[in-house]
């Protein structure tokens, strides 16, 4: 196994790239179609190997039949994806998005309406 400072690694139906950064190590989790499912960064002292096998511990794929894959290969595939998600979005196609964190924060505080707040009653009586 060729180690740089780059790693990816075909790990049952998911594709795991793993980069040295600032921090760490950054990894990146992709599914079958090389759409990004998960990240994060390896900050633990530690090898790239060792960084990589954290990722996989934490995301229970031990049990997964795994292969090193070139790096620069799945970079192009999934930077190919995210620029087409991108391009949907600009023409407005409609596509699968996640709900930020912030809208599901809005709705799970929304104030039932027979429980207004006494300034908004205020405003509304005037």
């Amino acid at each position: 196994m060729e180690i740089n400072d780059e790693l990816a690694m075909a790990i049952g139906d998911r594709y795991v790239s793993m980069q040295v950064c600032d921090e760490g190590f950054e990894y990146s989790i992709f599914d079958t179609d090389y759409y990004l499912q998960d990240g994060g960064i390896v900050a633990v002292p530690t090898s790239i190997i060792g960084a990589m096998y954290i990722v996989i511990q934490d995301h229970c794929m031990f049990e997964e039949p795994m292969e090193q894959i070139d790096f620069e290969t799945l970079f192009e595939k999934t930077s190919k994806q995210e620029l087409s998600k991108i391009e949907k979005a600009m023409k407005g196609e409609s596509m699968i998005v996640k709900p930020s964190i912030v809208q599901t924060l809005k709705d799970t505080e929304k104030v039932p309406e027979n429980k207004k707040t006494s300034s908004s009653q205020n405003r509304e009586e005037r």
